[in-house]
């Protein structure tokens, strides 16, 4: 039998936070050994370190990190999220302090299946000190990026 995803929420976001506009800075962010401000950012660690991971409600059935190399974009792990019975609703977000004012990229690789859920919102946001940039993201089918 299939479970079916329902009414699907997804939100990962990174809050920015500018500090070096004109307060004082305690410490600098430093990139990781690929150029990369965010801790985890591809999940390879066994837990959610770096990240705040909510599950609203606590509808989401399934949430959390899979070992699974066939539905990674890279790696061999991946924030799962899955629901048969219930909706899918949950935030994934990571605070990034002390960044050098300028311009950051933030990418992110979603895929599975909104069930046919024509009102599933998937989306993607960076806040800083400038304000919020929000990013639709789309669910496609399985490993279908």
């Amino acid at each position: 039998m299939k479970k079916k995803l329902l009414p699907t929420i997804l939100i990962a976001g990174m809050i920015i936070s500018a500090s070096g506009c004109g307060a004082s800075q305690t410490s600098k962010a430093e990139p990781d050994e690929n150029g990369n401000y965010l801790v985890n950012g591809g999940f390879e660690a066994s837990d959610f370190s770096g990240w705040t991971v909510t599950n609203v409600d606590n509808v989401t059935e399934e949430l959390d990190i899979y070992t699974r190399d066939t539905d990674c974009f890279e790696g061999v792990q991946s924030l799962h999220f899955y629901s048969g019975s219930s909706n899918v609703d949950f935030t994934a977000e990571q605070t990034v302090s002390g960044l050098d004012d300028g311009t950051y990229k933030l990418t992110a690789h979603i895929q599975g299946d909104a069930a046919g859920d024509q009102n599933a919102e998937v989306y993607f946001y960076a806040v800083s000190d400038a304000g919020q940039i929000k990013a639709d993201g789309e669910l496609n089918g399985y490993v279908n990026w």
